[in-house]
């Protein structure tokens, strides 16, 4: 679900930079810029929701992750904590959900 709001971010700025190149409606292309930033910080904790809601019910590996974090160090905090993930899982293999194969 995230993947839809970055995507969808992603889209808007690229409209913004053709609309900003071809000189085309600035005002709209003025107003389209905070859009995408807002699609962008949604998807950041829509991210954050589904890691939350995976690795507690799945996997029980008690992952919190703080709201100031998650939108000021999003990328590197969310990297930090699936380094942190795959450590727990080394040390608690009987915890862990099987992956299906």
């Amino acid at each position: 679900m995230a993947l839809y709001w970055y995507l969808a971010a992603f889209l808007l700025q690229l409209t913004v930079y053709v609309m900003g190149l071809a000189k085309v409606m600035p005002s709209a292309s003025n107003a389209l810029g905070p859009v995408a930033l807002v699609f962008w910080i949604v998807g950041i904790f829509v991210f954050r929701r589904e890691m939350i809601r995976y690795f507690n019910k799945k996997d029980d590996v008690g992952l919190g992750l703080t709201i100031p974090m998650a939108l000021f160090f999003n990328t590197l905090y969310f990297q930090y904590h699936f380094n942190e993930i795959a450590a727990f899982k080394r040390r608690h293999p009987e915890s862990t959900t099987p992956v299906a194969g």
